[in-house]
Parts: C-alpha cells; sequence; structure tokens
C-alpha cells in the first residue's frame, strides 16, 4: 500500500510539475502584456509633458515678442528731457 500511495504521490507531482511548465508560457506572456501596457502609459504621460513644456516655451517666446512690439510701438513719452543745442554762426 505504501508503495502505491508513493507512486500515486509522485504521479501527482510529475503532473502537476507539467502543468506548471504548460503554464509558465501564459503567466509569462500575461506579464508581458501587463509591462507592455504600463510602458505605453509612460510613454503617453511623457508625450503630454513634452507638449506642455513646449506649448509653454512657445508662450514664452511670444510674450517676449509681444513685450519687445508694444514697446517699440508705444508712444513717445511727453514729459522727456529737451536738449538745448547753441549752434554758433547760423542765424
Amino acid at each position: 500500500m505504501s508503495l502505491s500511495y508513493a507512486n500515486t504521490a509522485n504521479k501527482r507531482y510529475v503532473q502537476q510539475s507539467v502543468q506548471d511548465l504548460k503554464d509558465r508560457p501564459n503567466k509569462i506572456e500575461r506579464k508581458s502584456v501587463a509591462i507592455q501596457d504600463i510602458v505605453q502609459v509612460m510613454l503617453n504621460e511623457l508625450e503630454k509633458i513634452i507638449r506642455e513644456v513646449h506649448r509653454a516655451e512657445q508662450l514664452s517666446a511670444m510674450s517676449e515678442e509681444h513685450l519687445l512690439v508694444n514697446e517699440l510701438h508705444a508712444p513717445a513719452r511727453r514729459n522727456f528731457p529737451r536738449r538745448h543745442v547753441i549752434v554758433h554762426g547760423y542765424l
């Protein structure tokens, strides 16, 4: 009886080991898909951050351009100091 029990236990162990080996590719594939999903999410977030930084740089450049344009097209100040020039020999 004990020999039969040992054979049965060994048979179950071998069957379980074979089943584990058969399931291993499925587990690896599921983990691979999960990792690919995580990487895709991270890439999407990185692209979003890059777009936001690029947009901020564009706005910064535009605001500098607008400041320069406004300064160049600003009306002359009324109360600027006038220079008095005396020219000799001119009447």
